[in-house]
């Protein structure tokens, strides 16, 4: 057994019984009480009591309204057409969730392969993405009631995000796998690293 009358010197001072702790690898302990929630800093000279910063790389879910563009003219969704989405930022992931239904009358397809931008002005962090998969999809033709899986991809030098129906990378496009028109849908839901 220790003798409790022995000092300790270094970094733990006082007697076998009573001692404090001074110093933590030779840096100083603040003698200042902590209150709640506090933690120990290192504040450049000492350790001492600080109280967290609160995180701000957090969002509810933010509205938004998506825009579906193609890659000569966008499509037009049309009468009684919605577009809907929202975003929750935590950390550096953006989750995205997008709604486009094409409308009842005046849908007019658009030309070349579809698109999606990533909403608000987050930036995709390009040197995350050694996988470039973000998310799924769902496709729906109403005219003959069928639906098509989706794989949501960061498109390699731009903001843009596309769809590959197939590991073969057949893409969306206005005409393909279908002929967009009146009340055919198109659902995303992502998760894209930002900066």
């Amino acid at each position: 057994m220790a003798d409790q009358y022995h000092e300790l010197d270094g970094d733990v001072r006082g007697n076998y019984f009573k001692n404090v702790v001074r110093k933590i690898r030779g840096v100083l302990v603040s003698t200042t009480t902590p209150t709640t929630n506090q933690v120990l800093t290192y504040d450049g000279t000492q350790w001492a009591p600080a109280t967290p910063a609160t995180p701000t790389a957090f969002t509810d879910w933010t509205s938004f309204t998506p825009v579906l563009e193609a890659g000569t003219t966008d499509p037009t969704l049309g009468t009684a057409s919605s577009a809907t989405g929202s975003y929750m930022r935590i950390g550096n992931m953006l989750f995205v969730k997008e709604r486009f239904l094409f409308g009842s009358s005046g849908v007019n397809q658009g030309s070349g392969e579809y698109f999606v931008l990533v909403p608000g002005s987050f930036t995709i962090d390009t040197s995350d993405v050694a996988k470039p998969l973000l998310g799924q999809g769902t496709i729906y033709d109403s005219g003959v009631n069928q639906r098509w899986n989706v794989a949501a991809v960061w498109d390699s030098g731009n903001s843009r995000i596309r769809f590959y129906l197939d590991s073969a990378g057949t893409t969306v496009y206005d005409n393909n796998p279908f002929t967009w028109a009146a009340n055919d849908e198109f659902l995303l839901d992502l998760a894209i690293p930002i900066t």
